[in-house]
Order: C-alpha cells, then sequence, then structure tokens
C-alpha cells in the first residue's frame, strides 16, 4: 500500500517537473478538457516544498488559460491563432518561456490583453512579442505609472520612473533642457515613444470594449 502511495507521489511530482515543457496548447488542453485534473494536480503540487518555482509557474499558466477560457470567441479565436501559425511549436514556446520568466502574476493579465488584441488582429505576432518582451522586463509598479498616465503628447519630469522607463525604451527625451538636480525645478521633457505607445495600447489599457472597435 505504501509502495503505491509513493508511485503516486513520484508520477505526480514528475508530472510537476514536466509542466513547464508542455506545449502550452497541451497546457491549455488538460485545463479545458478535465478541469478535476488541474485542480487535484495543483493541490498535489502545493504539498512539495521543493516545487514552489514549478507550482509559481502553474499559476502563471493557469490564470493565462483561465483569462482566455473566459470569453468563448477569444478562446476560438486563440486556438485558430495557434493551429494557424506558421510555426505553431515556436509560437507556444516562447510564450511559454515569457511566462516562465514573468516576476510578478499580476503581469499575466497584461499578457491576457495583448493576446486579445493579437487574437483580433490588431497587432501582429512582432508586435505581440515586443509587447510580452517589454512586459516581462520592466518592474510591474512603472507599468503600473504607464497605464494609469499614458496620453499621447503628454510631458513629464525626469524622475526616478521615467529614467526607468526611458531606460527600457518606452520614453524619451523630446525636450532638450531641463537639466537640474532638484525635481520640483526639472522641465516636463520626456514624453512616450513608438513602444511606450504600443504597449499602452495594446497591454496594459487593451479592454475588451476595444473588440468592437
Amino acid at each position: 500500500m505504501n509502495n503505491d502511495i509513493r508511485d503516486v507521489d513520484t508520477q505526480i511530482e514528475e508530472t510537476a517537473l514536466n509542466i513547464a515543457k508542455l506545449a502550452f496548447d497541451e497546457i491549455i488542453r488538460l485545463i479545458w478538457e478535465d478541469q478535476s485534473f488541474f485542480i487535484k494536480l495543483g493541490f498535489e503540487i502545493c504539498k512539495f516544498p521543493s516545487l514552489v518555482i514549478e507550482r509559481y509557474r502553474w499559476e502563471k499558466f493557469e490564470r493565462l488559460a483561465r483569462g482566455i477560457k473566459s470569453d468563448p470567441v477569444f478562446e476560438t479565436k486563440f486556438a485558430d491563432k495557434i493551429t494557424n501559425s506558421e510555426n505553431r511549436d515556436q509560437f507556444a514556446k516562447r510564450i511559454v518561456a515569457i511566462l516562465d520568466k514573468i516576476d510578478e502574476i499580476e503581469k499575466v493579465d497584461f499578457i491576457i490583453n495583448a493576446t486579445r488584441a493579437l487574437c483580433w488582429n490588431k497587432i501582429d505576432h512582432t508586435g505581440y512579442f515586443r509587447i510580452c518582451h517589454v512586459i516581462k522586463n520592466v518592474y510591474y509598479e512603472d507599468l503600473i505609472f504607464l497605464k494609469e498616465n499614458f496620453r499621447k503628447g503628454r510631458f513629464f519630469k525626469n524622475d526616478i520612473t521615467v529614467q526607468a522607463l526611458t531606460l527600457n525604451n518606452l520614453m524619451y527625451a523630446a525636450v532638450l533642457g531641463g537639466g537640474t538636480s532638484n525635481l520640483n525645478e526639472m522641465s516636463e521633457t520626456h514624453t512616450f515613444t513608438e513602444l511606450g505607445c504600443l504597449v499602452c495600447e495594446y497591454s496594459l489599457n487593451y479592454e475588451k470594449v476595444n473588440l468592437l472597435n
């Protein structure tokens, strides 16, 4: 009996360790076809202290999958996008690799928004992965600043947040001058780059209502 239990535990652990290696559409299939399997496996992963990282990866995959599945039209369009991709396996692997490296689970919501934009052909594959790359690399709080303050043609003082966004090519110095160390005396010199606009419009601030436009 104990041997049987150990065998089951071993199988569960091996399954968990291989989650990140599964093709993305296979992960989606598991979640969609057998919700009970997904929930049970998630609880089992939590029992293994050594699998904290794998558990976190699983949570990110779950969040993306559930975000897509929440809208039947979105679900269908995503399946079509994967199926009709010129390099289906590579496309899936790139999404998995991005999710794997995301450091805040809330960032997955921005990936979901970008995926909506891709599925409705608002952006192409290149734009999609540019956006995903930014979301993966930029500090979450800086993305929130960008989301809450974005407006084309708006200018900002070159504070630490703007400096970080400039370093990631999301803002740039459009006006020369204003070179002072006193923040209160700084001129508003920085605005959004084309990449910053792309990320804001088709991810950070992209809502379902945009799909009707």
